[in-house]
């Protein structure tokens, strides 16, 4: 019998919530517009430390008080900061990773889009963009608006440390097929439309943009950014951007 398919729209904070109970990992589905699908386990927003790229924590650890991480997930960045004394929120848009950043021990965290940041007490010194979430909000003109607002809420000396994936480093037929299907159809290569997938549920379709590296350069030197530290692993970009020189 087949199971009956319910749209969830914060599936992706339900299937965080699963995994918080589960010691098992919980597997869900990533689909994509063009019918592609990734199986992947929810235990990688959870990972520690020791399980991130070498890259990604060297840029974590020149992370200064505070930080505002944009996209938390489960909050294993976060948490990591926090536990070494540094003052951190907490930033996303899904219910379910609010409560599950909560119930882990963030002590501070905040619902909301990063489409339309709020106003904060304070400047930040570092802002999270990783795991894809440089392109959260689905598109080029979306993104330079972030990046502009992020460069007012930032300190004179603040930083974004991000990770992205590099669109460009694939021979899989399936990813060049889909990326000649999103340029004939008026968009970026790296702007997809995904969804998550979890049993008889599925979550709303939702924007991502992996911009190729000439995309990436201008969109951060557009909103005042640029890139001071840069290294390219198993196909993701990790970067740490700094106020440009005015």
């Amino acid at each position: 019998m087949l199971l009956e398919k319910t749209e969830t729209p914060d599936l992706f904070g339900l299937i965080l919530k699963k995994q918080l109970k589960s010691e098992e990992p919980v597997y869900h589905l990533i689909e994509r517009e063009d019918g592609y699908i990734q199986c992947t386990s929810t235990l990688k927003y959870f990972a520690k430390k020791e399980d991130w790229p070498e890259n990604e924590q060297a840029l974590l650890e020149q992370a200064e008080s505070p930080v505002l991480d944009i996209g938390c997930g489960a909050g294993r960045h976060a948490l990591f900061l926090q536990e070494r004394g540094l003052d951190v929120v907490g930033f996303d848009i899904s219910e379910g990773a609010i409560y599950v950043c909560k119930k882990r021990g963030l002590k501070k965290v905040v619902l909301g889009s990063a489409a339309n940041l709020p106003s904060f007490k304070q400047p930040f010194n570092t802002f999270l963009l990783l795991f894809n979430n440089f392109g959260i909000l689905g598109n080029q003109p979306n993104t330079l608006r972030m990046l502009k607002n992020l460069h007012q809420l930032g300190t004179p000396d603040a930083n974004i440390i991000l990770s992205s994936a590099n669109v460009e480093q694939t021979n899989d037929p399936f990813h060049l097929a889909y990326q000649k299907q999103t340029l004939a159809a008026g968009r970026l290569k790296g702007e997809i439309i995904i969804r998550f997938r979890l049993l008889g549920y599925f979550g709303s379709w939702f924007g991502l943009w992996l911009p190729t590296r000439n995309q990436f350069q201008e969109a951060t030197q557009q909103a005042g950014w640029t890139i001071s530290k840069d290294s390219d692993r198993e196909g993701f970009h990790h970067v740490m951007l700094t106020k440009a020189e005015p």
